[in-house]
């Protein structure tokens, strides 16, 4: 169960919430696994992301 509703950030940016149910595992069995890895500096959804919340890189 969960609720969906927009994001106060605009765009028509759109939040999910999902709740667990009793009896589910650590990873429930009604949750489809996404694609997952490490995320490349060039990605353009980290780009995207980045510069929606106004975010910089900072040369160490």
């Amino acid at each position: 169960m969960g609720i969906v509703f927009d994001s106060r950030h605009g765009d028509g940016l759109v939040l999910w919430v999902l709740y667990e149910r009793p009896g589910d595992g650590p990873i429930s069995g009604n949750v489809t696994p996404l694609d997952h890895g490490p995320v490349e500096a060039d990605d353009p959804d980290l780009i995207e992301a980045m510069r929606l919340h106004n975010l910089v890189w900072e040369d160490s």
